[in-house]
């Protein structure tokens, strides 16, 4: 079964470009920590394309942003359906497996890695930023016409911790 990657993908270079002009243009009077800002802003904007944008908008039929009140059958608040969802989504269609379990921690890696160059303070109330963020998207998610599900928001915060990780290594390898 082939799973349509491209409803994806251009939302995201658009977005990543925006990201990549408001970066540019929000760091033009700062120096300090300008790459670290222009990439989180080209993040930022991608995770916007990637969790906010309504469904019909990839579809090619978006009219209007239009909120509605969510359905019962878009929430998972089921953490145990993680196993046996992953697993039927492996035998069923592997790539959309990947797509899905992997992208949700992948893509919160830049954010865990990103927030502590920026933001010097946070140090290890990264991941608290990192959930907090994941929980108001997926919130989000439920008036936008997406599923919500708690195994986002838990693969969401492996990713913040490893890219937490990844800060804590390369800042350790700056400072000696």
């Amino acid at each position: 079964m082939y799973y349509n990657f491209s409803k994806y993908i251009i939302p995201l270079i658009i977005f990543a470009a925006l990201g990549a002009a408001f970066g540019v243009l929000f760091t033009l009077k700062s120096k300090e920590n300008r790459g670290a800002k222009i990439l989180f802003s080209i993040y930022s904007f991608s995770l916007f394309s990637q969790t906010l944008i309504p469904p019909e908008f990839t579809k090619g039929y978006f009219t209007h942003f239009a909120f509605h009140m969510p359905k019962k059958s878009q929430i998972n608040l089921n953490p145990k359906l993680v196993l046996t969802v992953t697993e039927r989504w492996y035998i069923h269609n592997a790539e959309l497996f990947l797509f899905n379990f992997m992208g949700n921690i992948v893509f919160f890696i830049p954010l865990g890695f990103l927030l502590p160059v920026i933001f010097k303070k946070l140090k290890w109330r990264t991941v608290f930023v990192g959930i907090g963020v994941s929980v108001l998207i997926e919130f989000l998610q439920l008036f936008i016409d997406r599923k919500t599900d708690i195994c986002d928001v838990l693969f969401n915060t492996v990713g913040i911790i490893i890219g937490y990780i990844v800060f804590l290594i390369y800042n350790k390898l700056k400072t000696k």
